[in-house]
């Protein structure tokens, strides 16, 4: 467990260098937005935009209300965290030997922070830091 946590800490502190994704991002206006090629849907009327990639190969996307945006689990049909965050990006992937991280970036005007969703349980580690002031 200690080992796992600092291997998720550790790909924490290289996301910047992950490689990064290219996404969609839809206004949604239908009751349920169909993702064929996986065989899911999501309730739309509860999100203002949706941001996802191969859902595939990137099971989860950011979803957007009210200019914030929360991170969803397209496996299992809902959402990883709260819709909180400020500026939320994705910022890449990195497959482990154990399991697949994904990285995700938020900024808002005093904190920049990271978080790390785990492909098997998503399972969240996230840590926040206070921008330097100019």
């Amino acid at each position: 467990m200690k080992t796992t946590l600092v291997t998720v800490m550790l790909m924490l502190a290289f996301a910047a260098s992950a490689q990064s994704i290219d996404t969609t991002t839809v206004q949604l206006s239908p009751d349920y937005l169909d993702f064929d090629e996986v065989k899911l849907q999501i309730a739309a009327q509860q999100y203002d935009s949706i941001m996802y990639g191969d859902l595939k190969e990137y099971p989860f996307g950011i979803v957007f209300q009210n200019g914030k945006g929360g991170v969803y689990d397209f496996r299992n049909a809902g959402l990883v965290t709260e819709i909180i965050y400020e500026n939320l990006t994705y910022a890449g992937k990195k497959d482990d030997d154990d399991d697949v991280y994904h990285f995700f970036r938020w900024e808002d005007e005093e904190t920049i922070g990271k978080m790390c969703v785990s492909e098997s349980d998503a399972g969240v580690v996230s840590i926040g830091y206070k921008k330097e002031k100019e």
